[in-house]
């Protein structure tokens, strides 16, 4: 008699653990924005985990892959691995045109723009220039780029190094200055921007003004 309730206890126990030890399906957010991934996978009662890498194929701040892997039952308060993008690593544009709109200038700016090309999150977009007013950049004041709409957000100029200039750049008129517009590209939610608005800080005769810049790109 004793061991026939003591089979029937295990046998409630045994009942009892594997209706508590709840399997939950692993859910499919690809392709869905981190916020929105990570509260998927919570309200399912797991627990999200966030890791950041490179992908050429899935936008920024989005997921590219999952661990485990999509359908698979794990128990739950289990870990998923969510692998958001941080866009592309390396990338360069067919082809990058410049318009460009006259600061308050007496003579022609000639821009000579070359193949835009991003690594690891910054989009750098080198240009031959030659101007023809004289133009000073100040150190530290470079600039700002938006989409079409949208707010701006900070250009950096360095030269063809990728040094920043740690003093003013007093520009020779009617000499080839090379430049190259520096842009992170993590505040814009597009990692192939198409269109870009511009402006360059400068100084022209002493006054404060912008270099006005549209660029388009085909990537």
């Amino acid at each position: 008699m004793k061991k026939t309730v003591a089979v029937i206890l295990i046998l409630v126990m045994v009942l009892c653990f594997c209706s508590c030890s709840k399997k939950i399906e692993v859910p499919d957010v690809l392709g869905v924005d981190e916020s929105s991934a990570k509260s998927t996978i919570t309200n399912k009662g797991l627990i999200p985990v966030v890791e950041y890498s490179y992908s050429d194929d899935v936008s920024t701040g989005c997921v590219f892959k999952i661990e485990p892997s999509i359908g698979e039952k794990i128990d739950e308060d289990s870990k998923v691995t969510l692998y958001v993008s941080m866009g592309p690593k390396h990338a360069t544009a067919k082809s990058g045109t410049i318009q460009w709109l006259n600061a308050s200038y007496e003579n022609e700016d000639d821009w000579y723009p070359s193949k835009p090309y991003f690594d690891e999150g910054t989009l750098y977009i080198p240009c031959d220039i030659i101007f023809g007013s004289p133009v000073v950049f100040e150190k530290g004041t470079n600039g700002s780029a938006s989409l079409s709409s949208g707010e701006s957000y900070p250009i950096i100029l360095t030269d063809n190094d990728h040094v920043v200039f740690t003093d003013d750049l007093n520009v020779t008129v009617g000499g080839h200055t090379y430049l190259i517009m520096e842009i992170p590209m993590k505040f814009y939610g597009t990692d192939y921007p198409s269109h870009l608005e511009c402006k360059l800080f400068c100084k022209v005769k002493g006054e404060t003004t912008n270099i006005r810049l549209t660029f388009d790109t085909i990537w």
